[in-house]
């Protein structure tokens, strides 16, 4: 093919009109048409090349189908080298652009549109294009600092955009201060937050900064609001955060902060270990069935409990009478790792003692003393009555110069109930001594003579 091509160009060369065929030849043998015009050029050399409308009608030919196969081959490699050079190159947007002027940043411009927009998603995700990491990183720090310079100069513009730039430096940078100011500025004006804004890595760690440096003072001022901050923020406060608001407290929340943790409640949240318990405490006596209801929740939750969620349930037992259900918790402590304490033997005594469990109260009293555990006046008041109704009113009447003597002042019950007895034995002198401690406390009452013949009794 090639041979007869060579010879078409040169017939044609030799021609009347040789240079015009010449170039359509060349032309079509460099875009791979050769042989189907070839043939046109045959005729033309045929007819003595007179017919010059034959021979531009050639080159116009050759010109539109050469000129249509370049573009496409351009086109082609043109999509190769984009698709190859997108895998490498950061985009311009990354690299050249300028730092804005940060007077109109703040307000203005959305995340997506900052100058190191990609290279602060990067960050936030632990890593930078591998290409220039150091100076990424130096580009966004400068980046950062400047966002950061200007909210302590300027204040910061109370809308999403701003927020997501000064949280994400705050973050970068460790900032607690503008990190704190943030947060006052959202307890003001409200949180301006849009979800997508921000990660929920940065959220986080915003957090998490602010909580770990909020002294207890500021904690119990905006506990509460601070539980709608971040709940605003699209995230659940965790039993961490939980726990801090409540240290703050010394576990002894008021009960504005313990309906704000049964509002978390009622909305699905789990209570960490530490608002159960507390709020089981705050309930054990006037709402014993709902704190009874909380210690089932947790056990189904597999929430851990402690030692004051276990008096807590105790308590309410001796309150709904389930001295049962109060003697099976306390077998069960030792496998939860706890001890019992005064509080815990006093709920025992007294839901025994409540329960007609007379001679079980008095020896959980014997075991409390033995594990060298001082009983309180409640502890004796139930074990001096429970003496009292098995008839032992000598053991009775020195369980109550015991607890004189160690200090403890008697119940005003105590007094009366251990002073009716002794009346009703003919023991008037004894009666009257513990009459006096009825209306006031007596220190020489730790004086209190026996009647004769009882020491021998006890």
């Amino acid at each position: 093919m090639m041979q007869s091509l060579v010879e078409n160009i040169q017939s044609a060369q030799r021609s009347q009109h040789g240079a015009l065929a010449c170039a359509a030849s060349v032309a079509l043998v460099f875009f791979g048409l050769g042989d189907p015009v070839a043939a046109v050029l045959r005729g033309v050399r045929a007819t003595g090349c007179q017919n010059e409308l034959m021979i531009l009608i050639a080159l116009a030919l050759a010109y539109s189908i050469g000129m249509t196969h370049a573009g496409e081959r351009t086109r082609d490699t043109s999509k190769t080298r984009v698709v190859a050079s997108s895998k490498v190159l950061p985009s311009r947007c990354q690299t050249k652009r300028p730092v804005q002027n940060m007077a109109r940043l703040l307000p203005q411009v959305p995340r997506a549109t900052s100058p190191v927009s990609n290279m602060s998603s990067d960050a936030e995700k632990g890593g930078v294009n591998k290409k220039s990491p150091s100076t990424k990183i130096d580009q966004l720090t400068k980046f950062d600092a400047d966002v950061l310079n200007q909210a302590k100069r300027e204040g910061i513009s109370p809308n999403a955009q701003a927020y997501s730039l000064v949280i994400g430096a705050c973050v970068r940078l460790n900032n607690i201060d503008v990190a704190l100011e943030v947060l006052n500025q959202m307890l003001k004006k409200g949180v301006h937050y849009h979800s997508g804004s921000m990660s929920s890595n940065t959220i986080v760690k915003f957090f998490r900064i602010v909580m770990e440096n909020l002294d207890e003072l500021r904690m119990r001022e905006i506990g509460i609001q601070l539980l709608d901050v971040i709940q605003a923020h699209g995230m659940v406060p965790t039993t961490t955060i939980q726990n801090q608001i409540i240290c703050a407290w010394k576990s002894k929340p008021p009960d504005s902060v313990l309906r704000a943790f049964m509002k978390l409640r009622q909305q699905g949240i789990v209570l960490s270990s530490t608002a159960y318990r507390c709020i089981m405490a705050a309930n054990e006596r006037t709402a014993p069935e709902f704190t009874l209801e909380l210690y089932d929740e947790m056990v189904e939750n597999g929430v851990k409990l402690d030692r004051v969620s276990f008096n807590a349930v105790l308590c309410a037992c001796s309150i709904r009478g389930m001295t049962s259900k109060a003697l099976e918790l306390f077998e069960s402590m030792p496998a939860h790792g706890l001890a019992p304490n005064g509080k815990t033997y006093g709920a025992l005594i007294r839901a025994c003692t409540a329960g007609n469990l007379v001679r079980e109260a008095v020896d959980l009293f014997d075991s409390m003393r033995s594990a060298g555990i001082e009983p309180n006046r409640f502890a004796f008041h139930d074990v001096i009555y429970c003496c009292v109704k098995v008839k032992k009113l000598g053991k009775a009447l020195s369980l109550y110069r015991e607890m004189i003597t160690a200090g403890v002042p008697p119940c005003k019950n105590t007094c009366v109930y251990l002073g009716n007895a002794c009346q009703k034995r003919g023991w008037t002198e004894t009666a009257d001594q513990i009459a006096l401690d009825a209306v006031g406390y007596r220190a020489e009452a730790a004086s209190l003579e026996l009647p004769p013949g009882l020491e021998e009794a006890l």
